[in-house]
């Protein structure tokens, strides 16, 4: 059985449980560079045409742990309390522009051995959400060929 994280609605940080996954979606194990902020907003100027290595005061990078259509998991630096907006970018092989979404912070866990967190997000508003919906589509189907293959 696997080991999953949850959050308490009146906790910050998550909680582990072992049991199935109730997850509403799927999620990938795809390491995407994010590159996020606090708050609502990052303006297509500010993106540097796509330019991942590009970061403006108060932006961060980071690389996804996992990814579904309705959220992402990604490491931060920074404690966040539940419920914070992040504006992220989410920089893909298919797209020279980040994908650009407006979300929440729904648990956080800290890790042990390095100073950094564990967040867990998920999307509020999603800018070209057809076109990485197909992304994530496409992902499923390399999953089930290589689950197959097995």
């Amino acid at each position: 059985m696997k080991k999953y994280h949850t959050a308490d609605k009146s906790s910050k940080m998550s909680k582990s449980f072992q049991g199935p996954d109730r997850r509403k979606y799927p999620r990938f194990d795809f390491p995407f560079f994010i590159r996020y902020k606090k708050g609502e907003g990052i303006s297509k100027a500010d993106t540097n045409q796509g330019n991942i290595l590009f970061i403006e005061k108060g932006q961060e990078l980071s690389i996804a742990r996992d990814i579904s259509i309705g959220g992402i998991c990604f490491v931060t630096k920074e404690s966040f309390v539940r419920l914070t907006k992040l504006t992220i970018e989410i920089f893909t092989p298919i797209k020279s522009e980040p994908f650009t979404a407006l979300t929440e912070v729904v648990w956080q866990k800290k890790k042990v051995l390095a100073p950094v967190y564990l967040t867990g997000v998920s999307f509020l508003k999603l800018d070209d959400d057809k076109e990485f919906t197909h992304l994530l589509n496409m992902l499923t189907e390399l999953e089930l060929k290589e689950m197959i293959e097995k």
